[in-house]
């Protein structure tokens, strides 16, 4: 009896064992995305320019030392993030993309309050979150927050390229952020609230390429949204003037404004 004891207390002990490993790596993910939105809401900015040729950074962990805790105060104690973000920057560096996160795009694109918390400092409540891959056109951002408050968002491309870049106030807790996408790929959200406060969910919706509008004489505009970049382009000057006399043959007006105005 004794020696099946041992063994069935054996037993538990290497089952336990082989368990450990998976749930000391779960920790560890979790702490590591958070250096993750760590470098991406507070380093990043800088080291986005090193893709385009314009920022010089090749240091080994020591000599950046340094460089990381002048931008990240917070990490002058803790080497392990000290250790963390120069990973994360190495990436940026050499791969020109942001550090992957193990965060799945929910269905709908509607993230909860409880989602968004393993985006967020945990302190200064700044978010970083993939929000998936986009095609070209017209999309509605939505946060809802736990309390009013002033919050500069940043909707980013895979190649760094800006697509929103705002501060809003909002209304009743909630903010909203038309946009469009010129050039579809993987996009990325930034918030930086001015005060600390909890984001309690973050939603995208497509919109409508093109309205048509009843103006107050009974007349109708057709509307059509275009990225401020675009309003100038050769092609779609062509277009618009095609498309205002096919809107006179019918009796419309037709307009093209850009996405900001939208």
């Amino acid at each position: 009896m004794r020696e099946y004891m041992f063994y069935f207390k054996s037993a538990l002990l290497v089952s336990a064992f082989c368990l450990l490993p998976e749930i000391v790596f779960a920790t560890e993910d979790e702490a590591f995305t958070e250096s993750v939105v760590i470098f991406n809401t507070i380093c990043a900015k800088c080291h986005e320019a090193q893709c385009s040729g314009r920022l010089s950074f090749d240091d080994s962990f020591e000599a950046s030392v340094n460089h990381i805790v002048r931008y990240y105060g917070e990490a002058s104690e803790k080497k392990w993030l000290q250790r963390e973000l120069f990973v994360i920057l190495n990436h940026m560096k050499e791969q020109c993309a942001y550090y992957p996160m193990p965060t799945p795009i929910p269905p709908q694109r509607v993230w909860s309050g409880e989602m968004l918390e393993k985006m967020a400092m945990l302190v200064e409540r700044n978010y970083f979150i993939p929000i998936g891959s986009f095609t070209p056109g017209r999309y509605q951002l939505e946060l809802k927050l736990a309390k009013d408050a002033k919050v500069t968002v940043h909707l980013v491309s895979e190649t760094f390229d800006m697509v929103v870049e705002d501060c809003y106030f909002s209304s009743d807790r909630r903010i909203v952020v038309p946009f469009s996408i010129e050039e579809g790929g993987n996009h990325y959200v930034r918030i930086y609230p001015r005060k600390p406060v909890q984001i309690t969910r973050l939603a995208i919706t497509p919109l409508a390429q093109s309205s048509v509008i009843l103006e107050e004489d009974d007349s109708y505009v057709i509307v059509e949204v275009k990225g401020e970049h675009k309003l100038e382009d050769p092609i779609v000057k062509a277009k618009q003037e095609f498309a205002e006399q096919i809107a006179v043959a019918s009796g419309m007006q037709y307009k093209i404004i850009g996405g900001q105005e939208a």
